[in-house]
């Protein structure tokens, strides 16, 4: 995370990597070329891209500057990722009108930015990762504004409250959503691509994450504490979805720090 002002114009890149990136445009006006397509971030506004292959970020006025926060994509490196839920970046969108808690957040990671030290690799961590869950968030309040039918709606909000309860059932996310499970599945599936019960298991998955790199809960309070049966199907669901067991994830999260 930092800050980037110029007044020479020019560009960042290319970069050949796995990506994540966002960004907010203080001044002036960039372009993002990801993966052979454009986009324009003005002054005002944030961006956002997941580069698969390559990226390039190109000042399009002499005078520039702008916060931004990157991640790689990898096992043991910033964010640990499935197969799904990066195939869901590609639908996030490019650019938003940034919150003031995004914008408080950026400047906060940028006040790090020449801080030496595992501690402070580890604040820019949490922050970084606090930045972009907050621009996805912008961005799912900005798909419900536009096109999720409110019992979707319904649905998830109620999944957020309950997925720490093993006992959650599709019939219930269902009542919840006041329709039958069949007729939500299929808004479900057309409007984030998946069934309740799939978002309900990624997030669960997302949450255990999150608590093996920043908290010192051992496995079965995790288990517990995300809805999952007992210590062991927690281990298998975690080694199925993300390629490594919870031990792992969390000695590989505990090694950058």
């Amino acid at each position: 995370m930092g800050q980037v002002q110029t007044d020479k114009g020019g560009s960042f890149g290319p970069v050949y990597q796995n990506h994540l990136a966002l960004w907010i445009v203080l001044k002036g006006k960039t372009t993002a070329i990801v993966d052979g397509e454009s986009f324009q971030v003005k002054q005002g506004q944030a961006g956002f891209f997941y580069a698969h292959s390559v990226h390039k970020l190109q000042y399009d006025t002499s005078e520039v500057s702008y916060l931004w926060c990157a991640s790689a994509l990898l096992p043991d490196v910033g964010f640990i990722a499935t197969k799904e839920s990066i195939e869901q970046l590609h639908k996030i969108p490019n650019v938003l009108k940034p919150s003031k808690v995004l914008r408080d957040l950026m400047w906060l990671g940028a006040g790090m930015q020449n801080r030496q030290g595992l501690a402070a690799d580890r604040v820019r961590t949490t922050i970084g990762e606090s930045a972009f869950n907050e621009f996805f968030y912008l961005a799912n309040l900005h798909e419900e504004d536009n096109a999720v039918p409110v019992a979707v709606s319904k649905a998830r909000r109620y999944i957020l409250a309950s997925f720490g309860n093993p006992s959650c059932k599709s019939q219930d996310i269902a009542a919840a959503a006041s329709m039958s499970s069949q007729h939500l599945t299929k808004l479900f599936k057309r409007y984030m691509n998946c069934t309740p019960v799939k978002y309900l298991w990624q997030l669960r998955g997302e949450r255990a994450i999150h608590l093996l790199k920043y908290s010192n809960q051992n496995s079965s309070e995790i288990a517990s504490q995300c809805g999952f049966k007992d210590p062991f199907h927690f281990s298998r669901f975690i080694k199925m979805e993300y390629g490594l067991s919870p031990r792992q994830i969390r000695k590989r999260s505990h090694a950058h720090f």
